[in-house]
């Protein structure tokens, strides 16, 4: 409360509302159509502030007219909701459609007037006539200025509930906070709860007047309006009409929407003078000072919009592109894509943003809206396609299942080439060729070099498959020969060759150079297997196929019943079992331990002589009494069989071990084994182990980089052709620090350095937000490939699809004789 007289001055109005029904329409309308309510607004004749005394009014003078043409009108309901606003005309007049039966509460402000109005529900249309010399109603509307109580804003408070008599609008905000301001400031006692016992015997004008020139000689401070509006794309503080004292500051805090930014406030003062007012305090406030004549203030907002330099290094170039200097402006909250296109005979070697690698992707959009808060780089590396894929530094990550436009689709179970330049996946998609209709899994194989895709579960003359390909079994059952000429895999097919009727999966091997298919599950003279034949594996020039089998009638007293490992030369013809003993101790075996086994798994060398493979089987080597699945090498030179998942002292697991995998030299087995006793201790969980042939040491490769066995389950290793390096995956957080994604992760150990990296992560270290698996490690050991549902790994991976990805190998070094 402030009771120093002096900084309080008075304007009052007096206004009378009449109400009389449109003529022409009779009827009510009902209750689900809107009603046409017409307000007429006559010119007011404000009252001069004069003093009074002794109750007797002074005689008024100093009339001024004033128009409501502009004025604002808000109507709310009896909640306090706005239904309705309105701007009034060059007329007074202004219209509004409302509901029927409702009761309504008109708010008109003009600069420091504010006019009260009650509307009691009506069914009909209405014109409101609001009239100086009307006596049907009556408001009284004053603003007091100069009062701080703290409460920002104009509050309304009512004296009577129903058929109220008068209004008054303060910055009070409480009944009695408005009777003391009154008595305090005016001079006058007011009874404010009986409108009968007021001044002037209850005559309610004599009251209205007396209010309206108490006290005035007491004070000559003039006062102004400060109007704030705001354009769009944000607001400002405090929005709309501000009542200040001649000589007063006002502290303007504009506050940008969401992409926009504030450019500073347009002043335009009752004088005709506009200006520009930019000088921002620290807060991000503005003071407008020494107010002296009505002022409209805008507060002024812009669309932030950035820069995104663009630079080429090589032969290609980026769309949009220009000077780097210069820069690609783009709005916030826009997507801008910018297409990375090589030239011809160059490729994409990897493109940075910001200088953060994103691999060899072929676009990039900015579309955050934290993208907006500063200029951004985007750097297109570009390589010459060279003849030697094997040739030069591994590439970053990529994503390989893709069509000829490098459009990403679903793909699974990658296999990788020697160079990593090829690698072939299998995919329900129909989107990789423009011919695929049989609505199947295919084998596809993508060629990283010329960005081709072609699909190779086809027969010779290219018609594609009537059954599907390439994932049959529970697992991986597709393989790419070393040097990327040959596919084998498995399929339901049958139409792939002329004649196939066994009614059985079976495995076939697609030549790409001369687009030829060939079935290989057969026996010596060609003969189709009567069995299950699938989990192919191939040499690396494609001459040898190896795969398990049910049939029993591809050798003379085929040994196989739950499960054979054969070998199929696709240059002589010839097909032969890897699942049987060590010649040299047949005799001392069981054959029937042989017969009953189930084989699982093969990997063959590179030169095709090696094979190795799991079996259950007692009856492959002497002194095999683990009853466990063990892990074998088969030499197909000299029909020798020998056991490998034992320890470096020879001890035999006492767990089952699986998924072999053979080096392409034929030195090195990788394999995952339950057992606890072999290397490593124990640790309750599947982990992954190396056998070397020459020295018949055993290490576990599942590891952290100081040699701590992980504490989850790992699986399904890839091997190099030196052995050097092996790819698996697993479960574990504490093979590599920051794994924390809960995710199935795929890694890689360098067998030399026992060192362990993590390689489904973005080029920039990002952790996959998904699973990983099936990982296969190329030949030369610079790529890894394999598929994932992750979608951090590539700025456009698309949730819940599987893509192949290739990415390059975090430990590779140079090759090394060891």
């Amino acid at each position: 409360m402030i009771n120093d007289k002096s900084k309080v001055s008075v304007f009052t109005v007096l206004v009378m509302f009449m109400l009389s029904a449109c003529s022409g329409g009779g009827s009510s309308s009902s209750s689900s159509d809107k009603i046409t309510i017409t307000a007429s607004l006559s010119s007011l004749v404000p009252v001069s502030k004069q003093s009074i005394n002794t109750n007797k009014i002074s005689q008024i003078s100093s009339r001024k007219i004033t128009d409501w043409a502009g004025a604002q009108v808000i109507v709310t309901d009896t909640e306090g909701e706005v239904v309705a606003t309105k701007t009034v005309g060059s007329s007074g007049e202004f219209s509004l459609l409302l509901l029927p039966g409702l009761d309504y509460f008109f708010r008109v402000t003009l600069g420091n007037v504010l006019l009260m109005y009650h509307l009691s529900g009506t069914t009909v249309p209405l014109s409101v006539f609001i009239n100086p010399e009307s006596t049907a109603e009556m408001a009284v509307l004053i603003a007091v200025a100069g009062i701080d109580v703290g409460v920002e804003g104009v509050a309304v408070s009512d004296l009577v509930l129903d058929n109220i008599d008068m209004t008054i609008v303060t910055y009070q905000d409480s009944i009695d906070a408005i009777a003391k301001t009154m008595e305090d400031n005016i001079e006058l006692s007011l009874d404010l709860t009986s409108t009968a016992s007021l001044l002037g015997g209850g005559d309610p004008l004599a009251l209205i007047q007396a209010v309206t020139v108490a006290n005035a000689a007491e004070t000559n401070t003039p006062t102004y309006v400060v109007t704030l509006y705001a354009e769009d794309g944000g607001t400002a503080n405090p929005l709309g009409s501000n009542i200040l004292e001649e000589g007063s500051d006002l502290f303007i805090t504009p506050v940008a929407g969401e992409c926009h930014k504030q450019n500073g406030l347009d002043v335009l003062a009752s004088s005709g003078q506009s200006s520009v007012f930019s000088d921002e305090l620290e807060n991000g406030s503005f003071l407008y000072s020494n107010i002296t004549e009505n002022v409209n203030i805008t507060a002024k907002f812009s669309v932030i919009s950035y820069l995104v330099h663009t630079d080429v290094f090589g032969s290609g170039s980026i769309d949009p592109g220009g000077l780097f200097q210069a820069g690609i402006p783009v709005s916030c909250g826009v997507e801008q894509v910018f297409s990375i296109i090589p030239d011809t005979g160059y490729e994409i070697f990897d493109v940075e943003v910001n200088g953060q690698s994103q691999g060899a992707i072929d676009s990039y959009t900015f579309s955050s809206l934290t993208d907006a808060t500063r200029s951004h780089f985007i750097d297109a590396f570009f390589d010459q396609i060279s003849d030697d894929p094997c040739n030069g530094d591994p590439q970053p990550i990529r994503r390989v299942s893709v069509d000829v436009v490098g459009d990403p689709y679903s793909g699974e179970y990658p296999s990788i080439n020697h160079c990593g330049d090829k690698i072939a996946f299998t995919s329900g998609s129909t989107d990789y060729v423009i011919d695929d209709f049989n609505n199947v899994f295919d084998v596809f194989i993508h060629d990283v070099t010329n960005a081709t895709t072609l699909r190779v579960s086809t027969n010779s003359g290219g018609a594609e498959a009537n059954n599907r390909s390439g994932s049959i079994g529970a697992g991986r059952d597709l393989v790419i020969s070393a040097d990327g000429k040959f596919v084998a895999f498995t399929s339901d097919a049958t139409n792939l060759i002329a004649v196939d009727g066994n009614d059985r999966p079976d495995v076939f091997l697609h030549e790409l150079e001369v687009t030829e298919t060939t079935r290989v599950s057969v026996s010596d003279a060609g003969a189709e297997g009567n069995g299950f034949s699938h989990f192919p594996d191939i040499s690396s020039d494609g001459r040898y196929v190896t795969f398990r089998t049910t049939s029993t009638n591809l050798l003379t007293d085929d040994p196989a019943i739950n499960g054979g490992i054969y070998v199929h030369d696709s240059l002589s013809g010839n097909t032969v079992v890897a699942s049987i003993a060590n010649k040299d101790d047949i005799d001392a075996l069981t054959l029937a331990d042989t017969v009953r086994a189930s084989n699982d798994r093969p990997s063959i060398s590179d030169d095709g002589q090696f094979v190795a493979f799991s079996s259950d089987s007692n009856g492959l080597v002497l002194d095999d009494t683990n009853s466990s699945t063990d892990i074998f090498v088969h030499n197909t030179g000299t029909k020798s069989t020998t056991r490998i998942s034992v320890s470096s002292l020879g001890e035999q697991a006492n767990d089952d071990s699986r998924t072999p995998v053979i080096s392409g030299n034929g030195r090195y087995v990788a394999f995952e084994s339950d057992s606890s006793n072999i290397a490593g201790g124990d640790n309750g969980f599947t982990d992954i182990f190396v056998f070397d042939r020459n020295t018949g040491l055993l290490s576990v490769v599942s590891v952290d980089n100081v040699g701590v066995i992980s504490n989850g389950f790992s699986q399904n290793p890839s091997i190099s052709f030196d052995g050097r390096y092996i790819t698996f995956e697993s479960t574990a957080t504490d093979l590599v620090e920051g794994d924390t994604n809960g995710y199935v992760d795929i890694f890689v150990y360098d067998l030399i350095e026992q060192d362990i990296r993590r390689v489904n992560v973005a080029a920039d270290g990002t952790q996959s937000d998904d699973e990983s698996r099936d990982a296969s490690i190329s030949g030369d050991g610079r790529y890894i490939t394999f598929h994932s549902y992750a979608t951090t790994l590539l700025p456009d991976d698309i949730a819940f699809n599987s893509y192949v990805y290739r990415v390059p190998n975090p430990l590779y070094v140079a090759p090394l004789e060891f």
